[in-house]
């Protein structure tokens, strides 16, 4: 398909696609996910962006840091989010309201996911899988830390249930 003519509908718990509606993930059907990561949201789309074969463009921003990833659950070497961030070791919510979010982050980091999202429709480019890229919008400067998909991950470990 042309990048065009693809249709954002919304990913939702019943597996089906709606129109962009309630949730706040994007589903570009069947190509990736775009997801402006908020905590009552992470397990359930995580869960279906691998039952569903889905690649997920994540981006945070609180304060001044930002960080950008993407989870392919297509590939089966690909680490996705739970195996990074564990569900039953969710850290305490953070919320922007209270800590404050330096707006043009948001934009730095949204226009990131943008890309990693037309590289993933248009079969371009290197992706991001097993890499979390972080800014740290102080210092202007970017790391790296990179990450393996984990045997016990409860979403794409060797035990989880499909």
């Amino acid at each position: 398909d042309d990048i065009e003519e693809v249709e954002p509908r919304s990913l939702h718990s019943d597996g089906e696609q709606h129109g962009h509606g309630e949730s706040n993930a994007v589903l570009f059907p069947p190509d990736g996910v775009i997801w402006p990561e908020t905590t009552a949201e992470v397990a359930e789309i995580v869960r279906l962006c691998v039952a569903h074969r889905v690649p997920l463009v994540s981006g945070a921003v609180i304060r001044m840091d930002g960080q950008l990833a993407v989870y392919d659950s297509r590939d089966p070497t690909s680490p996705c989010y739970a195996c990074l961030f564990p569900p039953d070791e969710a850290p305490e919510e953070v919320r922007c309201a209270t800590l404050g979010v330096l707006a043009p982050l948001v934009g730095v980091i949204g226009t990131l996911q943008a890309t990693e999202a037309v590289k993933l429709l248009a079969g371009i480019g290197s992706a991001l899988p097993g890499r979390l890229q972080m800014l740290d919008g102080r210092r202007l400067e970017w790391s790296e830390m990179r990450f393996a998909r984990q045997p016990a991950c409860p979403v794409c470990g060797s035990g989880h249930a499909p």
